[in-house]
This record gives C-alpha cells, structure tokens and sequence, in this order.
C-alpha cells in the first residue's frame, strides 16, 4: 500500500526542466498580467511582441506537462494564469496574434480535457465569441475551440451555467452564428465552416433554453434549415438534423417544427435505409423528441407515422442484420435509438395497429433471437438454454427496451386483439412463451438483477385488457409454476420479495392463484 502512494507520488513529481519552463512562463506573462484592487488578474498588455512572447513560452509549458501533472498544484495555478493571459490576447485585432492565440488555447483545451471544470473559463468563452464574425479562418477556430470548451464544461451548477450564458449573451453568440449559418446558405461558402457553426450551436441549445427562441422564431433561419435537408452531404443532414432535435426540447420549438412541412417530410425521408447510419440516427432521434407529446403523435399520425414506423422497425432489425453477433457502433445506435422510440410510441397507446400491421412482433422476436432461430419456440423446453444464449448475446440496454416494448404493447392492447393483426399470431405467441421461460429460467437461477425487467413485461402480459394475450401469459406461467411443486413455489415467493415492491405483490396474487 504504501509502495503504490510512493509510486503515484513520484509519478506526480514535476522534473527541473517542467520548473523551468514554468519560471519563464511566469516571467513572460507578468509582463501583462495586473492585479486589480478586487484580486482579479486581467491581461493588460495590448504590445504585440509581448503577446507573442507570453505564447511562445505558454506552447512550450503546455507541451511539457503530461496528464499526471493536470491536478498538480503548481500546473493549476499556472493554467489559470495561462486562461488570464487568453482571455486578454484573444482580444487582439492583430490577426497573426489570433491565429498563435487560437492555436494555444485549443492544445491548452485539448490538454485540460474535463479539468477545465476547475477554471474560471467566462472571459476565454466572451473573447472567443468575439472572434465569430471575423475572417472564415478565424471564425472556424474559434468556434471550434469555443464548442470543444463547452462541451467539455459538462452539466454545470446553475450559478455557473448563467455565467457562461451571460459571457455567450453579450457577445450575441447566437446571432452571429444565426447570420453565419445564413451566410452559408446563400454563399458558397465552405462546408466546414457550416458544420462548424451548426455543432457550436447545437451545443448552446442543448445547454441554454433560453437560446432556443431566436432560432425557432427566425423564418428565413428555418426555411433555409429545412432546404438544406435536401444535402447529398451527410455531415450537412446530420447537423441539421442535430439542430432541429435541439429546438424539439422546447414545447414551443417542438409546435413550431410540427408546423414545418418540409422538415417533416424530409426528415421522414432520412430514415430510408439508403441513408448512411448516422444520418438515420439523428432522424429517429428527431422523431423521438416529437412524439413525446400527445399534440406531436397526433399531427404525426395523419402525415407521417407510417414512414416514421417503419423507419424505427427497420433501425430496430439493424441489430441482427449483419447476420453475426459482432455488430457496426452505427448499427448497435441505431437499434438503441429505434428501441426508444418505439418505447414513446408504445406508450402513448394510440398506434398500435399500426406496429402490429408493420410486424413489430416479428422485429422483436427477429432482435431477441436471430431470424435464423425463430423456429425455436416451437420446442422451447428443449432449446431453452440455445434461445437463452441467444437473448444473452443482446446488449443488456437493447435487451430491457425490447422486453419494456412488449409491455407496453401488451397493456396497450384493445380487448378484441388480435383480429386487428389480422389473425398473424405466431411471432406474438413466441413471444410470450419466450418472456414467460426466460423470466421463470431467471428466477430459477436466483439472477434477480436480470429478471426485472422481464418479470416486469410477464406481469404487464397477465394483467392485459386484451384477453388473448393475457390468456396465453397465464397458460403459460400457470404450467412452468405447477411443474416445481410446492417446495419450490416457497422459495419463488421469498425471491420475489426481493424485487420491487409492486411487482411482488402482484405477482404474489398471480402465483397463489396458480398454487390453489
């Protein structure tokens, strides 16, 4: 034990030569630097030489220190000198000045990682906003540099986050981008300074409502938006994309995109499979966002459900269509954001014809266990442990969110199902059969973890207004309970005691009705 704090100690040691390059970045910047009579430092120094000489000896002290050093003392109390020094240079008009500047607070930003939580960053975020209208070269730094802060900030407490807000308001960050973005759209300006500008303002409209009204309310701004959904370029869509979903977080942002033809009917075309992965991520994640309310599924639903249905039906299939376990990163998003999705439009409880005439029951059994062992459940006592291995090698997120589906599905249903399926009831009996095994299989075990949510589905499926589903859920946990005898039916209960509170009492009643 005490070998390793020696170890960590040493680790953290600062050589002579870190020393001595931190003694003349000290020197260098106490040329600018002034302590004002409210113990604030500020950059003072507007000479050009001394600017680029406080630079230089920042680049090479940035370069020297290693991740170990980061919570060092002396390394902290140097980069909050540095981040003084920045907010003051940055403020420079000379461009050669900007450029050495941008350069340093960005391998600065890139060195720091989340650290820079630690710093006071609101003068950095003011000067580089600042720098947005400038020169394209400029502008395309800065605001890399200035998202790249931000998002690194994290979640932060609201004091703060108002204080960053504020620094971002008095620069009209938001408008000056809003202009950019015009300026792209009607110029031949590059893509990279479109892609650039869009992910800095996604960024601020994830992390500050209050930005959200001047790109909602802005008609030219949206009308442009919704035109370059046409892009052939994948990284444009995603951005768009991206920004709409930011403007979806607000009710009145999200009312003001349902007004929008042209971004529904273009975002509903960017779910078709011959998008790339990305590009059919972000459109699900834009649909997601507007089908949580109940006025986003009801304008929906006389437009475009069925193109968003069967957009979210083929993202969810993504998950086993490479016909290998080892799935893309692209392909495994898409499926979890499909699987969400599904999950609002489950529960809102209004669509579900719809899905069953789309063959959810079959993509969730297709998910579950692979289209090539759907036949399993025919002989499910004897292929328990192959269908089980099967559903092991899901993502445990993609797992729950299929089970929670056929939940809600099933709580969902209208009493006379399925004649609405119009009598196609094998993948939905298979599914049943199955959630009911692997539920009683987990219990057996005593894998209390697993079982929730799966447990939870089989209660939901019991306890189904529709009779047909309920029916076939009870047959089915009635026979795997009176197997084990009365022995183990004590033993069940005394599990289920450790599972939430809810689901135990309920399916106390359920098992004591099948005991008796």
């Amino acid at each position: 034990m005490g070998s390793s704090r020696e170890g960590r100690k040493k680790k953290c040691e600062l050589s002579d030569y870190v020393f001595k390059l931190r003694q003349r970045l000290q020197d260098a910047l106490s040329l600018g630097i002034r302590l004002f009579d409210d113990k604030v430092k500020r950059w003072e120094c507007a000479d050009a030489e001394i600017q680029s000489h406080a630079l230089r000896t920042m680049v090479a002290f940035i370069e020297c220190i290693s991740s170990s050093h980061l919570q060092h003392p002396v390394i902290q109390e140097s980069t909050k000198d540095m981040l003084v020094a920045l907010g003051g240079i940055l403020q420079s008009e000379n461009e050669r000045i900007l450029s050495l500047a941008l350069t340093v607070v960005m391998n600065l930003v890139n060195r720091l990682g989340n650290y820079i939580r630690q710093y006071h960053i609101v003068e950095v975020v003011f000067s580089l906003s600042r720098l947005l209208p400038l020169s394209p070269s400029i502008s395309v730094i800065a605001c890399g540099v200035l998202n790249r802060i931000l998002t690194n900030l994290g979640s932060m407490r609201t004091e703060r986050s108002m204080k960053v807000w504020n620094a971002l308001e008095d620069a009209n960050t938001v408008g000056y981008i809003s202009l950019s973005l015009l300026d792209y759209m009607f110029t031949t300006s590059s893509s990279e300074y479109f892609t650039e500008m869009a992910s800095l303002l996604h960024t601020i409209l994830w992390k500050w409502p209050p930005s959200r009204f001047s790109i909602w309310g802005n008609k030219t701004l949206m009308t442009k938006l919704g035109e370059r959904l046409s892009d052939s370029d994948p990284t444009i869509l995603i951005c768009v994309l991206r920004l709409c979903s930011a403007l979806a977080l607000c009710g009145n942002g999200a009312t003001k995109l349902l007004e929008n033809e042209v971004i529904l009917l273009k975002t509903s075309g960017a779910l078709e499979s011959s998008q790339v992965l990305d590009v059919r991520v972000e459109a699900t994640k834009f649909f997601q966002l507007l089908l949580r309310s109940q006025e986003g599924c009801s304008q929906l639903a006389s437009t475009h459900i069925y193109s968003i249905f069967r957009g979210m039906i083929a993202g969810m299939s993504e998950y086993r269509s490479s016909g290998s376990i080892k799935v893309l990163n692209g392909q495994f998003l898409l499926a979890k954001v499909a699987c969400q999705t599904a999950l609002t439009t489950c529960r809102a409880g209004c669509y579900h014809p719809k899905l069953w005439d789309l063959g959810i029951d079959s993509i969730l059994l297709d998910v579950l266990v692979g289209n090539k062992n759907m036949h399993l459940y025919d002989q499910l006592e004897d292929q328990l442990e192959v269908v089980m291995t099967e559903i092991w090698d899901l993502n445990r997120e993609i797992r729950c969110n299929v089970w929670d589906i056929l939940g809600c599905l099933a709580v969902n249903c209208a009493q006379d199902f399925p004649q609405t399926a119009k009598g196609k009831t094998g993948c939905l009996h298979a599914l049943i059969n199955i959630a009911c095994s692997v539920a009683h299989e987990l219990l057996c075990r005593g894998d209390l973890h697993e079982v929730e949510p799966v447990l939870r589905t089989v209660l939901l499926m019991v306890f189904s207004p529709c009779k047909h589903i309920s029916i076939q859920a009870r047959t089915c946990m009635s026979k795997l309970v009176r197997s084990c005898g009365k022995e183990y039916l004590g033993k069940l209960l005394a599990s289920l005691q450790l599972i939430s509170k809810g689901i135990s009492l309920q399916f106390l009643i359920v098992f004591k009705l099948y005991s008796t």
